[in-house]
């Protein structure tokens, strides 16, 4: 356990578990609660997320490891990626952020703290997360048909989704991206990946990886000129049809927006 005196309540009910977020001081209120196999994931609305592990022998759940940043949850659920495992949350500043268990990393404390694995400001508030699993395309056909995408809604009115990517196609795309910033005119002048950084607003927090791409940005890709689109590819060591490829495979692979 992560500290000495951690404990969590718990009392059957009806299909599912009712547990008192963990630790100690003061009230806590759990903002959401998602579940894969024995793992559970707690949101709590102020103090970020809390991912434990539950056994039906003795009706007990144990505190894996938590974030220990003071966020205020929104919404949470789990990524699933083949055999990797991530937990997302979403905030009240509009950001969303993915975390991973890994306890033999230094990094975690010996695991009582889940580590960043990317960060992104969506904007608006997201208030609900949906998993479904990922439709089979021939391009991204892999050992991965453990696949799921994260759909999201918020609080304006809007519809997004999170999807894995393998490591590959990830590197391409964000070479695209990132020349796709001084290639295109923005609005107002703009920069729109200043705009997707974490915004903290006035807390401390330390930058995590940029482990994500905006398919928004790229989606102006498509809408630029043939010689630009070439033009663009070949400065990025790839082929526009490569790109067109990819950008088919995600479409085909969340098709079920």
């Amino acid at each position: 356990m992560p500290d000495e005196g951690t404990c969590v309540g718990v009392e059957e009910t009806i299909g599912e578990v009712a547990a008192a977020a963990p630790g100690g001081g003061g009230e806590e209120t759990t903002q959401g609660r998602d579940d894969v196999k024995n793992f559970v994931l707690f949101g709590d609305i102020h103090k970020s997320i809390y991912f434990l592990s539950w056994k039906e022998q003795g009706s007990q759940l144990s505190l894996l490891a938590k974030d220990f940043g003071s966020l205020d949850c929104f919404a949470t659920e789990f990524l699933i990626d083949g055999s990797t495992l991530s937990l997302v949350v979403s905030d009240s500043d509009k950001n969303v952020q993915i975390f991973y268990y890994a306890p033999k990393m230094v990094e975690s404390w010996k695991g009582q703290k889940l580590l960043s694995r990317a960060e992104f400001h969506v904007g608006a508030h997201v208030s609900k997360f949906l998993r479904l699993q990922m439709l089979p395309t021939q391009g991204l056909a892999s050992e991965k048909t453990n696949r799921f995408a994260l759909v999201f809604g918020t609080l304006d009115g809007g519809i997004g989704c999170i999807a894995p990517v393998d490591e590959l196609t990830f590197r391409r795309l964000q070479s695209l991206q990132r020349k796709l910033v001084d290639a295109i005119p923005h609005v107002c002048g703009l920069n729109p990946r200043s705009f997707r950084h974490f915004k903290s607003n006035g807390k401390a927090h330390r930058p995590g990886p940029d482990n994500i791409i905006d398919f928004e940005l790229l989606s102006h890709y498509e809408m630029m000129s043939l010689e630009e689109q070439l033009e663009i590819a070949q400065q990025i060591g790839t082929t526009r049809s490569q790109i067109l490829s990819n950008f088919s495979d995600f479409s085909l692979g969340t098709s079920f927006l």
